[in-house]
């Protein structure tokens, strides 16, 4: 499912996708010794969405990947439902899901805003000595 996703993601060109896979694969790979929860959503017996996450302080859960077939209408938004159901279950003082970064992508900014945060925090990048 993680290769259809690269393949069909219209932002894969804009990130380092190669890079983000490799840390997907890691997070899989290393999955109980970094504390890590994860769900898959199955249409039709296949995998169509995953996500991966883990708790970050007593009240926050953070989200660190959520993937999906782009063309399954739907699969992002069930697949982030029923995991934040599943966290709100497993740990009843979690007030806060953290999404992370929207990366700069607008599609992806939006699917945030729509599900009407409590905040966002701004970010900026610091380079030292001039050098990225």
């Amino acid at each position: 499912m993680l290769e259809e996703w690269i393949e069909a993601d219209p932002d894969h060109v804009e990130l380092d996708v190669f890079d983000e896979k490799d840390t997907l694969l890691r997070g899989l790979r290393e999955f109980t010794e970094l504390g890590m929860l994860g769900g898959v959503l199955f249409a039709g017996g296949q995998p169509v969405a995953f996500t991966l996450g883990e708790p970050l302080c007593g009240d926050t859960f953070v989200v660190h990947f959520e993937k999906a077939v782009a063309d399954i209408r739907g699969a992002y938004p069930m697949i982030n439902r029923e995991f934040v159901r599943y966290i709100m279950q497993q740990f009843p003082e979690v007030k806060y899901i953290n999404r992370e970064d929207d990366m700069g992508l607008e599609n992806i900014r939006k699917a945030k805003q729509s599900y009407h945060p409590a905040m966002m925090v701004e970010k900026y990048i610091a380079i030292h000595g001039g050098k990225a």
